[in-house]
């Protein structure tokens, strides 16, 4: 199982190492002895090695069968495991939100989270656009740590949003070529439909982005999997359809290949003092 793919594994309990230490200096890096799983289906290696070199992962496979070079930093990984990085496709990057307030000095805290968690790339589905840009741009270069960020921005909503900071109120379809234009110029990598969008402007949304290409995801509350808002064109719905759906809905989104982001329950905190969980 020798390949030359991206370095998206993650390790469990070596991850700042592997991100900031010598597996990313010239120098390639040998783990070995752990439980390598490689997120194909295939079968667990119980006694696996995992080279890696200048970021990128050299060979994979059974210990004795992978030729691990001489000048190799060593990492003995027993009773450990190494696996594909983890892709968490439902996150809002504020560091933490208590219902009332958000932790915006918190984000470096919450981004190691990620990381220790295992999360190597996020979708972030709901933010300030100009705060979540900046963490996506300075991950990207190297400046912060954190995991792969794609984002939307803010939620595209009707005329009373429901999170006024980090939402964009649409009114009428006259409006709706602007503000794609700028979700398109600011570099998001998907637009974000939210609760109180009516199907005309929904419809007149996923119409003018994919003419950006630009794909649309939709977060309509009690409608999320209804016949309408996937027969609109959406790319993604934007968690676990929030009732039961009728046969022709299913059938909507299975012929349309509509993606379903399934959420789980978030434990996070908006200063080391006040817990939360929502």
């Amino acid at each position: 199982m020798a390949h030359q793919v991206a370095i998206g594994w993650f390790l469990t309990v070596l991850v700042a190492f592997v991100c900031s230490g010598p597996a990313s200096s010239e120098g390639p890096v040998a783990l070995v002895g752990g439980v390598v799983i490689d997120g194909n289906g295939g079968s667990p290696i119980e006694n696996g090695v995992v080279v890696v070199r200048n970021g990128r992962i050299e060979a994979a496979g059974e210990a004795g069968t992978v030729r691990i070079p001489s000048e190799s930093t060593v990492i003995d990984l027993d009773g450990r495991a190494v696996l594909p990085g983890l892709a968490d496709m439902h996150v809002h990057l504020m560091g933490g939100w208590d219902g009332v307030s958000s932790d915006w000095l918190g984000y470096q805290r919450y981004l190691n989270a990620l990381l220790y968690s295992g999360v190597t790339t996020v979708f972030d589905l709901g933010n300030v656009m100009p705060f979540v840009l900046q963490l996506r741009d300075e991950v990207a270069a190297g400046t912060i740590a954190g995991p792969r960020i794609y984002c939307v921005g803010p939620l595209v909503d009707d005329a009373d949003p429901s999170w006024p900071p980090f939402a964009v109120a649409l009114v009428t379809e006259s409006q709706v070529p602007e503000v794609i234009g700028l979700l398109e110029r600011s570099g998001v990598d998907a637009v974000k439909a939210y609760g109180g969008l009516s199907m005309p402007l929904l419809r007149e949304l996923v119409e003018v982005a994919s003419e950006r290409s630009l794909p649309v995801i939709a977060d309509l509350w009690e409608r999320n999997g209804s016949f309408d808002m996937t027969a609109a064109g959406i790319a993604a719905i934007a968690h676990a359809p929030t009732h039961q759906l009728d046969q022709r809905s299913f059938d909507l989104i299975v012929e349309r290949k509509t993606k379903v982001l399934t959420t789980c329950l978030l434990y996070t905190s908006p200063s080391p003092r006040d817990p939360l969980r929502y």
